[in-house]
C-alpha cells in the first residue's frame, strides 16, 4: 500500500466513520455535519494532516482559507481522540 502521498491519505479516510464521530460534537453547535466534513476535507487537502492543520490554525491560515466558523469547530473537534482517529488515520 502506498502511504507516501497526501492525496492517497485523504482518499483512505473513512469519511462515514469520521462523520459519525463528529456528529455528537457538532450537533451542539447547530452546524450541518456535511459542512463540517467538507471543512475537514479541505483542511486535509490544504495542510495534509493534524500537525499541518494545527499550525495553520495558529498562524491564521485556516481562518483565511476556510473561515472563522470553521476554526472554532475544527479546534473543538480536533481535541477529541475518537475524531482524530476516525478522520486522520
Amino acid at each position: 500500500m502506498n502511504t507516501v502521498g497526501i492525496s492517497r491519505a485523504v482518499t483512505a479516510t473513512n469519511w462515514a466513520l469520521c462523520a459519525s464521530q463528529v456528529a455528537a460534537t457538532v450537533l451542539q453547535y447547530g452546524i450541518p455535519i456535511a459542512k463540517v466534513i467538507s471543512w475537514l476535507k479541505k483542511a486535509r487537502a490544504l495542510w495534509g494532516g493534524l500537525r499541518g492543520i494545527y499550525y495553520a490554525i495558529a498562524s491564521g491560515s485556516v481562518a483565511a482559507e476556510i473561515g472563522e466558523d470553521a476554526v472554532s469547530i475544527i479546534e473543538g473537534i480536533l481535541g477529541l481522540d475518537a475524531v482524530k482517529k476516525a478522520c486522520f488515520s
